[in-house]
């Protein structure tokens, strides 16, 4: 039987604010343009959401928030985070850092995060630590896919 162990810390990046513009716009934090990992969390009056995503380049997965097009995922965040932001509610973005995994021997490596597997066994690990805590968080990556269905 194999065992593997994941070990990760998140690093808060700042917060997603809603630009002061004609048209209501996302102003994200500055992001890497490598791989990774990353968390919205949206906090207000009693209410805990947080979003979960990967994506090869951080940076432009940003930018599609931003600017979503025809993609389903973006514009439905896009929207979510731009009605919460309106309800003054506190966004903010972070990513995992120090990101490792064994495979029970002791042998820690290093996450690589240019590799899709890694990237989402490491998505996967932090919707489970979503879904764990106490008071639970209201995890949006579950919600988006019940309105799909």
């Amino acid at each position: 039987m194999g065992r593997i162990c994941l070990d990760f810390s998140w690093q808060e990046q700042g917060r997603i604010e809603r630009a002061a513009l004609p048209v209501p716009r996302l102003r994200f934090p500055s992001l890497p343009v490598d791989g990774g990992v990353y968390r919205i969390s949206i906090t207000d009056e009693g209410n805990r959401e947080v979003y979960v995503g990967e994506a090869l380049d951080l940076a432009r997965r940003a930018r599609t928030y931003v600017a979503p097009g025809a993609r389903y995922t973006a514009s439905w965040v896009n929207a979510h985070l731009l009605e919460r932001l309106l309800a003054e509610a506190t966004v903010t973005l972070s990513i995992l850092v120090e990101a490792r995994l064994s495979w029970g021997r002791g042998d820690w490596q290093s996450a690589d995060f240019a590799r899709e597997d890694h990237r989402k066994l490491f998505e996967n690990a932090a919707l489970i630590e979503a879904t764990s805590v106490v008071p639970p968080l209201t995890v949006l990556n579950r919600l988006r896919r019940m309105k799909e269905a």
